[in-house]
């Protein structure tokens, strides 16, 4: 009814012939209410229409409906720049997947130069955070829900993208086309990521019988992405698997060497390709849905925090490599994209 006053917690109590204390620990899940009772207390508040107060409850319980956002490259300008279009893709994607769900997403500059105790936060994402494990396992010892990469840490979420399964599926692809000597660029930052990427094409060389070649670039060097390449190509590298997060670099580079005609190596990027550019210039590409991941693990661990009991959850990635003209045999092209992810194939 039009002007009707909004049910209040009083009125649900009342109905339910409990007291509001009973009432309210039977709808946040608190204490060892008997079943019956919280089914009745539920029962009231669905008849009214109660809709609780979550800020209210949420400050009782000594955090509000915010969700922080570990990003520690914010405090190192350099390694911030190598990965700006991950981490906006991320904090696109954890903003709006915590808006549908009416919380809110702070941005926390790394666990040096933030103190969690003194932040409300209801739930925490730290991924490639294994660096970070006695933090994260600080945020657990809070009463934080964690959505983490890190194997060890005690998290609500676990998060499994399995970067490094893409280097096997480029690098026998790569085989395939022709290529005997592939080698791999990464960044010089030492992440979760980085150290899976160099171990697997590590022991794919050691399976394969060949000499790694891995170039680390220092993303604050001027030029270092070239020279690194150019380094790899003097060793007798064939073909580049380019991982390390200067993607707008590597366009230009590679838009250069085909103007100048100089030797054809065989090409692949791990870049979930934002903006399609790669498509349109005809390169290989690695996409592993980071944006997916982070979605759908805000989503996991707003479950959690909203769950009674809560149960930790794993949340698995996947990558497709989507190939193109440049790690292709030399012919012309004939416009078709093939792809292939891990665990199925298409033409």
């Amino acid at each position: 009814m039009a002007g009707a006053a909004r049910p209040r917690l009083v009125d649900v109590a009342q109905r339910a012939g409990v007291s509001v204390g009973t009432a309210s620990d039977a709808l946040a899940g608190k204490n060892r209410i008997p079943d019956d009772t919280r089914d009745r207390v539920r029962r009231a508040a669905d008849e009214l229409g109660y809709v609780p107060n979550r800020v209210a409850r949420a400050l009782q319980a000594g955090h509000l409906p915010l969700i922080g956002l570990v990003m520690t490259p914010l405090l190192e300008r350099s390694r911030f720049d190598a990965y700006r279009s991950a981490w906006i893709e991320t904090i696109g994607a954890a903003t709006l997947a915590a808006a549908e769900r009416g919380y809110g997403l702070t941005v926390l500059p790394g666990f040096a130069a933030t103190k969690l105790e003194t932040l409300p936060l209801a739930g925490l994402i730290a991924l490639d955070a294994e660096a970070d494990a006695a933090e994260v396992q600080r945020a657990a010892e809070l009463g934080i829900r964690t959505v983490t990469d890190n194997r060890t840490a005690t998290a609500t979420v676990h998060v499994r993208t399995d970067v490094a399964a893409t280097v096997p599926a480029v690098m026998d692809h790569f085989r395939a086309s022709g290529a005997t000597r592939p080698a791999m660029t990464t960044t010089d930052v030492e992440t979760t990521m980085t150290r899976g990427l160099v171990d697997a094409y590590t022991a794919w060389c050691a399976t394969h019988g060949i000499e790694p070649l891995v170039a680390r670039i220092d993303a604050a060097a001027p030029d270092a992405s070239t020279q690194a390449e150019d380094a790899l190509l003097e060793a007798g590298a064939d073909a580049l698997y380019i991982t390390a997060p200067d993607r707008s670099t590597q366009i230009g580079r590679i838009a250069m060497r085909r103007e100048r005609g100089l030797p054809r190596v065989l090409l692949a990027l791990l870049d979930d390709d934002i903006d399609g550019r790669m498509a349109s210039l005809g390169i290989t590409t690695v996409r592993i849905g980071l944006g997916d991941v982070v979605r759908r693990s805000v989503t996991a661990l707003i479950d959690a925090l909203e769950a009674d009991p809560a149960a930790a959850t794993r949340i698995d990635g996947s990558f497709t490599l989507e190939v193109r003209d440049s790690s292709l045999p030399p012919r012309p092209w004939d416009g078709i994209e093939r792809r292939r992810g891990n665990g199925s194939t298409a033409s």
